[in-house]
Order: structure tokens, then sequence, then C-alpha cells
């Protein structure tokens, strides 16, 4: 004969969590694991500043343009967090001087520009870019645009120790 009603038996899985928390706690756990993994992977990868070289995805960043017509383009560098917003900037004018000598014009006029960090703590590139129009013969340099001019070749000649002490 049973003395011990069967409802007040203890539970022998009263010990465990219902499958929903244990869900939940897996959930954390991998989310836990996925930030360190990417922490490492932007450590790993970011150590080191961006150097002059065209945008690798699973890289240190580099530089991309768009083709607008013959004589526009928009280029766009992206840094790591190891790149600061001035070196950032330079490899931009750099990359901009570069292009307007290598498709056969001497200064360019920049039309639009923008910068952006990343909000995460955990990565992603810094970007610096904009729109430029290139041009053949002497920039006006006393016109309204004279300000956002610039002689390729002297702006290589002024970045270019820069850029090489990067690589």
């Amino acid at each position: 004969m049973n003395l011990v009603n069967s409802s007040q038996a203890p539970n022998k899985l009263s010990h465990r969590r219902p499958l929903s928390q244990l869900s939940n706690a897996t959930t954390v756990i991998q989310s836990k694991v996925f930030r360190a993994l990417l922490l490492f992977a932007t450590i790993s990868l970011g150590g080191c500043a961006t150097p002059y070289q065209s945008f690798e995805l699973f890289g240190r960043g580099g530089y991309q343009e768009k083709r607008i017509s013959d004589d526009f383009y928009q280029v766009i560098y992206y840094g790591n967090g190891a790149t600061s917003m001035d070196a950032l900037n330079s490899l931009l004018m750099y990359r901009s001087a570069d292009l307007t000598l290598t498709n056969g014009y001497d200064y360019f006029v920049i039309q639009s520009g923008r910068a952006r960090m990343p909000l995460s703590t955990l990565g992603g590139f810094r970007t610096a870019e904009h729109t430029i129009k290139l041009f053949k013969g002497q920039p006006d340099m006393q016109g309204p645009l004279a300000r956002f001019t610039y002689d390729a070749r002297l702006v290589k000649e002024r970045f270019g120790q820069q850029i090489s002490q990067q690589k």
C-alpha cells in the first residue's frame, strides 16, 4: 500500500527549468560568445591603422570610388578603429589626387563631402567621402570655389610621405 498521496509526492523534475527559460539562457550565452568573438576579430583586424589600399571587406579598410561621369567621381575611404579621422581624411585626399592624375587631369574641386564614425563599440568602419569634379590646366585659386580646389600634384606631394609611412 502506497502511503504517500500522489499530490504530495515531490516532483522529481522540479529542479529543472522550463524549456522557455532554457531557450532564453542559451540565447544569452550565444549572444555573449558572439560579442566576444566579434570583439576579438575587431581587435585582431583593427590593431593596425588602415593603409593606402583598395577596400577589403574583411580587411583593414581602404578606398572605393564610383565614376559618375568622365570627370565626376564619388570617392569613399573606410578606416578601422585604429585610424584617426585626420589620417582618414589624408588618405581620402591622397586617393582623390591619385585618381585625378591617373585619369589625365590636373586638379579637382570637392563638390560635397561628409564623414561618419560608427556608434558601436564593437567595431565598424569610419568613413570619409566626397564627390569631386576633375579639371585640366591651372586651378582658379581666386574664384568662389578656391577653398575647395586642390592641385593633385601638390596634394600627392603633401600627403605622400605620410601615406608611405603607413604602409
